[in-house]
C-alpha cells in the first residue's frame, strides 16, 4: 500500500469587504427621446444600471442622458458612461449626455477622456 498524501490545503484569503452600501440607489426613466439618471452613479450601481439601460435603447434612437439627479458618482460611472457609448456604435443609437456632475467632469478631465463624452450644451 502507498502512503496517502495529505491534500495541499491553502487558507481561503477573507473575502473583501467594502465600505459601499451593500445596495445602491440608482434609477434611470425613459420620457420621449430624454433619458433621466438619478442616485448614485458607481461601482455598486454600475452593472444594474448597464442592464437596465439595454431595453431602453433600440437601434435608430437618438437620445439624450440628463444625470442632474445624480448624487454621488465615481470612476466606475464614467466606465459606464463610456461603456454606453460603445454600445450605441454597436447597436446603431445615438447618445448625449447633460449635466454631468463637476466630479465626474472632473474624473474625465483627470483621466484624459472627457473629450469622449459627447456632452450636450
Amino acid at each position: 500500500m502507498g502512503r496517502r498524501r495529505a491534500p495541499n490545503h491553502r487558507p481561503r484569503p477573507a473575502p473583501l469587504r467594502s465600505n459601499a452600501a451593500p445596495t445602491s440607489r440608482a434609477s434611470l426613466t425613459r420620457r420621449g427621446s430624454s433619458l433621466y439618471l438619478s442616485g448614485e452613479l458607481g461601482f455598486a450601481s454600475a452593472p444594474g444600471l448597464l442592464r437596465d439601460m439595454r431595453p431602453l435603447l433600440a437601434p435608430g434612437d437618438v437620445l439624450v442622458l440628463d444625470l442632474q439627479g445624480v448624487t454621488r458618482t465615481d470612476s466606475a460611472g464614467l466606465a459606464l458612461l463610456l461603456q454606453w457609448i460603445e454600445d450605441g456604435r454597436h447597436r446603431g443609437f445615438s447618445l448625449r449626455y447633460r449635466h454631468l456632475p463637476e466630479s465626474l467632469i472632473n474624473i474625465a478631465r483627470f483621466s484624459n477622456c472627457l473629450h469622449l463624452l459627447p456632452l450636450e450644451p
